[in-house]
């Protein structure tokens, strides 16, 4: 189980990091294109403004549903505990076990909603490195 736990931290550092790292260079070769071409004249910089428009939507979409997803799951296990195991006189979780459950599954449900952005982020800066 401890080990579960530091794996998932690990993935959310390790996402967190790549975003962090790579997004800054995106942002700088999208807005350098922008700002040697104002009147956006040229077709591939106003198809690079629309992408960039649409794609932060749709990564905030995709983490939305992770989170919806995530709630919903996480209610259907509570109410299936309680009705289970909870209602026993006997029913006792361990402290312990239940708070590394708790930062186990927070650190996966972070990871996951990171990822359409890290996703993202990757694919915009190979593709614009190839354009150079």
């Amino acid at each position: 189980m401890k080990n579960d736990l530091l794996s998932a931290w690990w993935k959310l550092v390790t996402s967190a990091n790549e975003i962090a790292w790579t997004a800054p260079w995106v942002i700088q070769a999208r807005t350098g294109r922008v700002l040697r071409n104002p009147t956006l004249s040229r077709a591939v910089d106003r198809r690079e403004v629309m992408r960039m428009v649409i794609e932060k939507v749709q990564a905030a979409q995709e983490a939305q549903w992770v989170l919806w997803r995530q709630a919903l799951a996480s209610q259907q296990d509570a109410w299936t505990k309680l009705w289970t195991t909870g209602l026993s006189p006997r029913s006792t979780v361990p402290t312990a076990t239940a708070i590394r459950r708790v930062a186990t599954d927070s650190s996966v449900l972070a990871h996951r909603v990171l990822q359409p952005t890290r996703r993202r982020v990757k694919a915009n800066a190979r593709r614009l490195r190839k354009r150079r």
